[in-house]
């Protein structure tokens, strides 16, 4: 069969499929329309460009009478699939308006289910983490197969265990499923040294319902068979490898569990890198996989059936034929964020709040955010993504996709620090390390941690789509939208929550005219709970009344706990010098008279000069009102 037609065999449909994926890149299928299928080749050819292979035995078989017109029609739709890509549109946009505009057929993308899925999701991901250019990185995958892609399928286990085989001399691993002929997938280790595990399994609990994964491996140093033991990952839903590069320049790739700051391997042991010092996973960054414009399809007949047994659900029904291949489909990185914008995020430290407009590719499954010192012009030259991540001088960091819809507007140049839960609202929630998508907006904001207030960052997004395409920063239509010199300014102010100890009535002294306050704990963190590193003083400040009934105290109190500190009166800065000693404040400036009711307001500074007084109001801080009666 010519190369340059399908990628991946055709079957039969209803019958066993044969799969071969191929490294190189082919032309469409429209260029060579007029060559005619006559028939399918179940043996596997030799090819060295051949990555790996994957076979899948269908459930139920049937002899019948089926025509090849409908592989005319799917090779016509390939090439009209390659061209609408080619034509800046992504792959599932593409496929929908197929969809919408041929009723004869459906097609759909990753359309396995149950076991082969769980294999395909696992070998594909170890092959990807294999094929990767990086070294002393990690791979990691969380496994978020649905319930409802292989619920229908699972064994009476409620769980799927396969068996890996490693082949030494060929150089690959197999992936098969005991007692279920034809589904396994051949992985090609491409000469990596490394411990592979014997046993995957993976299934829902019946109890609990929760997606779990082990991973088996036999402790093959050991002397005797009946010494050799087994030690398991899991059960968990994310799988680590750490990929390294040995001292002989060769690679070895590690199955390991990240716990905190450590990699642990199998047997307990925490990894180390080649000179045997520990492996922070903090100071690793993720391996990067080569895109690849491999895909599978699934393309339904909607007008034809057939009557078959399936042995999964055990039933005799008229099923549609499904025609199971894959082919090389051009596939455009996702386009240039539009609209990229950054802030200091307000009330807060070594923080910048970014946001740009949703964009339209149905793909996209990761953000990737770049930033560095604006001092080292580290964009302007003409350098290509793949060489940023590699440049020392430059951070980057993935997000997910899966963003929190948020469907209220956000405003980003303000918020109210809601001190219980130590975390600003704008009005909705914005946590580090989350995506929040606005409709309001229609425009994604993250809030992105830099190294130091004060200092200029340029930053720029991308969008990542599922096969890791990402616009390359060369071609003209693929440059990188950028913010220069954007700051993060600190203006997080101390916890200002019993800094006194407190008494309802303080003691005054008529004579001198000076109130006595004690000095409780010094503040150790800030507002968010964050350690604090920059206690300067304390600010007293104040109100007064010429009398007051003691229920109009009490709603005094509250409203001055909603007051900003720019509504009292500044009285004086106190410096702290030791827990449980007392302090005086004279109040002679404010002709105290008998009778008067003051109200005070003690406030833990920086040195930075937070908290500012039109920024935050008196409960944002966590400070109390105290009360005096001049006798």
């Amino acid at each position: 069969m010519d190369k340059q037609d399908l990628v991946l065999l055709i079957a039969i449909p209803l019958m066993l499929i044969g799969i071969l994926i191929y490294t190189e890149k082919y032309d469409t299928l429209s260029t060579s329309i007029g060559q005619k299928i006559t028939g399918f080749a179940a043996s596997q050819e030799k090819q060295s460009n051949i990555i790996g292979s994957y076979f899948s035995n269908l459930s139920f078989r049937a002899k019948i009478s089926y025509g090849l017109d409908d592989y005319g029609t799917i090779r016509e739709s390939i090439g009209i699939i390659s061209a609408c890509t080619e034509s800046g549109k992504h792959l599932t946009q593409c496929i929908d308006e197929l969809n919408a505009k041929d009723k004869a057929f459906t097609w759909q993308l990753g359309c396995d289910k149950g076991a082969e899925k769980i294999l395909y999701d696992f070998a594909e991901f170890l092959q990807n983490c294999i094929e990767s250019d990086d070294n002393n990185c990690l791979c990691r995958k969380k496994m978020e197969i649905k319930k409802e892609d292989i619920q229908d399928f699972l064994p009476p286990t409620n769980e799927y265990s396969f068996t890996l085989t490693k082949n030494p001399s060929l150089r690959s691993i197999e992936i098969s499923l005991p007692n279920f002929e034809g589904i396994s997938y051949n992985i090609n280790t491409n000469g990596l040294s490394g411990r592979f595990p014997q046993t995957y399994s993976i299934g829902y609990g019946k109890i609990d319902g929760a997606l779990k994964f082990n991973l088996i491996f036999i402790n093959e140093v050991l002397n005797t068979p009946a010494e050799k033991s087994s030690e398991t990952f899991g059960p968990t839903n994310q799988i680590t490898i750490y990929k390294k590069q040995l001292k002989d320049n060769s690679k070895a790739i590690e199955f390991v569990d990240q716990k905190d700051s450590m990699l642990i391997y199998p047997n307990g042991k925490i990894a180390t890198d080649n000179d045997g010092k520990e492996i922070n996973p903090k100071g690793l960054q993720d391996c990067q996989f080569k895109p690849k414009n491999i895909y599978k399809f699934c393309v339904t007949q909607n007008s034809y059936k057939v009557l078959a047994y399936d042995k999964i659900d055990g039933k005799v029904t008229e099923r549609n034929p499904v025609i199971k291949f894959a082919s090389y489909v051009p596939d455009l990185p996702p386009a240039p964020l539009k609209n990229l914008e950054a802030f200091d995020r307000p009330k807060a430290e070594k923080s910048v709040l970014l946001k740009w407009d949703k964009n339209n590719e149905k793909d996209t499954a990761k953000f990737r955010i770049y930033y560095a010192d604006s001092s080292l012009k580290a964009f302007d030259a003409k350098i290509s993504t793949e060489e940023l991540r590699k440049n020392k001088n430059i951070i980057s960091k993935e997000i997910d996709a899966n963003a929190i819809e948020v469907n209220s507007p956000i405003k980003l140049d303000g918020c109210e620090f809601d001190f219980l839960n130590k975390k600003c609202l704008f009005p909705a929630d914005i946590e580090n390390n989350k995506i929040y998508y606005s409709p309001f907006f229609n425009a994604y904001v993250y809030s992105l941690n830099v190294p130091e207030d004060k200092k200029g960052y340029d930053i720029s997004v991308t969008a990542v789509d599922k096969n890791n395409n990402e616009i390359n920063n060369i071609d003209a239509s693929q440059k990188l939208p950028i913010v220069e010199n954007i700051q993060s300014t600190d203006d997080l102010p101390p916890n200002s929550e019993n800094l006194v100890i407190l008494k309802l009535q303080q003691i005054y002294e008529p004579i001198s005219k000076k109130i006595t306050f004690n000095f409780w704990e010094k503040p150790v963190n800030s507002i968010d709970g964050s350690p604090l590193n920059d206690f300067n003083n304390y600010k007293v400040y104040y109100l007064k009344y010429n009398s007051l009934a003691q229920g109009e105290k009490s709603n005094e109190i509250n409203k001055i706990l909603g007051y900003e500190l720019k509504g009292l009166k500044f009285l004086a800065n106190v410096n702290y010098e030791q827990q449980g000693q007392p302090f005086l404040i004279d109040i002679s400036a404010t002709n105290p008279e008998s009778g008067n009711t003051y109200f005070f307001v003690i406030a833990a500074a920086d040195i930075n000069g937070n908290p500012k007084e039109e920024q935050f109001k008196v409960k944002e801080l966590g400070a109390n009102v105290l009360q005096l009666t001049v006798p």
